[in-house]
C-alpha cells in the first residue's frame, strides 16, 4: 500500500514538474516572440523616419 502511494506521489510530482516546465517554455517562446515583434517595430519606425 505504501509503495503504491509512493508511486502515485512520484507520478504526481513528475506531472507537476512537466506542467511547470511546459508553462515556462511557453512563456519563454511568448517573450521571444514579443521581443522579435518589438524589434521589427523599432526597425520599421526608424526606417520610416
Amino acid at each position: 500500500m505504501s509503495l503504491h502511494t509512493e508511486r502515485c506521489s512520484n507520478l504526481l510530482s513528475f506531472s507537476s514538474v512537466a506542467f511547470s516546465f511546459r508553462l515556462l517554455s511557453v512563456f519563454l517562446l511568448f517573450s521571444l516572440f514579443n521581443l522579435r515583434v518589438s524589434l521589427l517595430l523599432c526597425l520599421c519606425s526608424s526606417s520610416a523616419v
